[in-house]
């Protein structure tokens, strides 16, 4: 198998253990019902469409395994025309460069901040900031854009989950 389909099937194999672990956890919270959904329904759920999604993402490398592999045996008894079909199914590796590598970590990253900086920053100020920064680190915006994006994103959330859903969102220090 090539690196970049072990890598791949690892990651998905990873992505399957997690999903569960994530299902076993959320079954302890008690699912409730669907009418009277439990504080684990959601986390449930999330982690049933993880494994899913994973295990269709580790079908999907398994098979390209199978044509790189059947290609290779072509090369052994065709010559020439049986390189030209393995490299044209050649698998991609997962970041195609540091660039990708460094966004995807950075991503992480923020992710974490946000979640931290919630409570003290608020819900409307850290999601604004958290946005403004996908919108420059994903692909760069002008300034107004990120800044009419997040303002706009994050105002749209809150009138979502605080008006409409009714949901106790962090104030944070400065009181919004």
């Amino acid at each position: 198998m090539s690196t970049a389909l072990r890598k791949e099937n690892w990651l998905s194999g990873f992505w399957i253990v997690c999903g569960l672990s994530i299902c076993i956890a959320s079954y302890r919270l008690s699912l409730g019902s669907l009418n009277d959904p439990g504080p684990g329904m959601f986390p449930f759920i999330a982690g049933a469409v993880l494994c899913v999604l994973s295990m269709v993402e580790w079908w999907n490398t398994s098979r390209a395994y199978l044509r790189v592999a059947h290609s290779l045996a072509q090369t052994v008894d065709g010559g020439a025309d049986g390189a030209r079909a393995v490299s044209a199914e050649a698998v991609e590796p997962l970041f195609a460069n540091r660039l990708g590598a460094f966004k995807a970590a950075a991503i992480i990253v923020a992710l974490l901040i946000y979640a931290l900086a919630m409570e003290h920053l608020g819900f409307i100020l850290s999601t604004t900031l958290f946005i403004a920064f996908l919108l420059w680190l994903v692909e760069r915006q002008r300034w107004y854009v990120i800044v009419f994006g997040a303002v706009l994103s994050s105002m749209a959330t809150y009138l979502v989950f605080k008006v409409w859903l009714e949901t106790a969102l962090p104030i944070g220090l400065l009181g919004f």
